[in-house]
Parts: C-alpha cells; structure tokens; sequence
C-alpha cells in the first residue's frame, strides 16, 4: 500500500500546480485488519512520516481517515508523537459518518460510494491505471534505487527532524 502511494504521490508531483495547491489525502479503511498491523511498526510509521512531510514537495491540506478500525484509532494516539504539529491539526478520522467526511472534503471530489460527484471508483481506477501506465518507464527506473540501511552512520544526538545533522553545504569548503 505504502509503495503504491509513493508512486502516486511521484506521478502527481510532476504537475507544479499540485506541488503548489497540495493535496486533500482520503485512506478508506474499511479492509484495513490486524493482519496489517505488524508493517506498520513505530520504525516504519515515523520513516513514512519524515518522508512525507520532510522530502516531498507537497502540501498536505488534510489527511482524511474513513471507517478506521479501532485498533488503528488506538495506535494514531502512538504515532501522532512522531508527526509535526501542523500535520496532526490536518489529521481527521471520520469512521463510518460520511457526514464526517464531507465537514473536511467536498463531495465534489468523492465518488458516488462515498455520495460524490466524481463518478464511479471503478472509472477513477481504470483513469489512475492509464496514468500508471504512461509513466510506467520511470516507475521502473525509480523502483532501481534504495538505501543499505547498514551504510548510513549512526548518529548520537539526532536534531527533532530525525534526519541526523541538518544544515547548508553553502559554506562548505572543498580542498
């Protein structure tokens, strides 16, 4: 699930005006189990977060959750610690109250299962699929790179952002 919505978010972020207007993110959690809670450890949850708020060039304008189970309700209290307080002012749950939903999204946006205006899901999907398709050469080039985990240098005293030391190379001088 996480991978699919990183490619999203990568298709999407190649159109500046998303980059500026931002987004009004929607997760329907209505097949979401404790099958699914051992992925998510508090690790995981806190990479997903940094990667999210720190390293894409995206607005979140609200993060929607709808028919959250309430294992995962329990566990939002553990990982809004490691979110930004401007992050967790734009995270809501509606679980099963469409009324909910519509207070932070317009219906304009959701599809007819949801009492939208935005057609069937089944035609948002096959629409999505095309666009996966067109970008599906840098989708490959980009699924070639990662990180070795046991090459990245420890670091004693992290900064609040979690990624280590933080700054500018403007200053840096080079021999």
């Amino acid at each position: 699930m996480m991978k699919m919505s990183f490619i999203t978010l990568d298709i999407l972020l190649k159109d500046e005006l998303n980059q500026i207007h931002g987004f009004i993110n929607l997760f329907d959690l209505t097949e979401f189990g404790v099958s699914h809670m051992p992925y998510y450890t508090p690790d995981t949850v806190s990479k997903i977060l940094r990667c999210w708020e720190r390293a894409y060039p995206c607005r979140n304008k609200s993060m929607n959750y709808y028919n959250s189970p309430l294992i995962l309700n329990a566990l939002m209290v553990i990982f809004r610690r490691f979110m930004s307080e401007n992050l967790q002012q734009r995270l809501f749950f509606h679980w099963s109250s469409l009324e909910s939903l519509y207070q932070h999204v317009s219906p304009s946006l959701l599809p007819e299962e949801y009492g939208g205006d935005a057609g069937p899901v089944q035609n948002i999907i096959e629409t999505w699929k095309d666009e996966v398709i067109k970008n599906r050469e840098e989708i490959v080039q980009n699924s070639q790179y990662g990180v070795d985990e046991n090459k990245r240098p420890v670091v004693k005293n992290p900064d609040k952002s979690g990624w280590g030391k933080m700054g500018s190379f403007r200053k840096l001088a080079v021999e």
